[in-house]
């Protein structure tokens, strides 16, 4: 500041300066990511949790860091060194000062995958405290997909069927999810398999018989009347 005037004749001290410190704040980000795909069923699939400093001044007291995992996935473990983490609540803190343009250690979220879990989900990442003044970069979002697994089950239309003694044919209708494929065998001599599932049962000459084939991977029963008596 400088003054002036009032017809004064010594100017050398008419200056003050004020030298004045402006605090600089930091700026905490966070940013999730993960390897590869994750797929139903996994076990010990693992977020990366990373927490940044691009403000500039460093960090003071607490940061903590919570993730948001979606439904279908389980947290079996959290942790990272330097950081105090509660599986519970998915939450991580620490208190040492983190510098501009330097990063926290990552924190690594282990989880599993449900098997019913969905081709796509979203896991989210809030960071907060450290003194920072910007919370507009706080959150991060990852998102993370997952391979379908195909669960093959079958089921047949009659687990026991009856022939004449003439015999006859008859195709067994299997019920089974796209994409799994089956076989069908058969070791009664009486009984001949043609793709995919039709059966023809030969003539009967003697007593009443019955046996098994598989079809799918179910047993079914075939019996057949006796020859009629001469």
């Amino acid at each position: 500041a400088t003054v002036s005037g009032g017809r004064e004749i010594d100017t050398a001290n008419d200056t003050a300066s004020d030298p004045t410190s402006i605090t600089q704040h930091s700026d905490l980000t966070v940013a999730g990511m993960h390897s590869g795909s994750f797929a139903q069923s996994q076990a010990g699939a693992v977020y990366a949790i990373t927490v940044s400093n691009p403000g500039p001044g460093s960090t003071t007291g607490m940061v903590t860091v919570i993730d948001t995992l979606p439904a279908r996935l389980t947290a079996t473990a959290m942790n990272g060194t330097g950081w105090t983490c509660t599986l519970s609540t998915l939450t991580c803190t620490r208190t040492d000062a983190l510098a501009t343009g330097a990063n926290y250690p990552a924190i690594a979220l282990t989880v599993n995958v449900a098997a019913d879990a969905p081709a796509s989900v979203i896991n989210t990442a809030t960071v907060s405290g450290g003194g920072e003044t910007n919370t507009a970069n706080d959150t991060a979002s990852d998102v993370t997909a997952i391979a379908q697994v195909l669960v093959c089950t079958w089921s047949v239309s009659s687990a026991l069927e009856t022939f004449p003694a003439a015999g006859a044919t008859w195709t067994v209708a299997v019920t089974a999810p796209a994409g799994c494929s089956w076989t069908a065998s058969s070791t009664l001599e009486w009984v001949t398999l043609t793709a995919p599932a039709s059966l023809t049962v030969a003539p009967n000459t003697g007593g009443a018989r019955s046996g098994t084939v598989t079809v799918a991977g179910v047993s079914v029963t075939i019996q057949q009347a006796a020859a009629s008596a001469p």
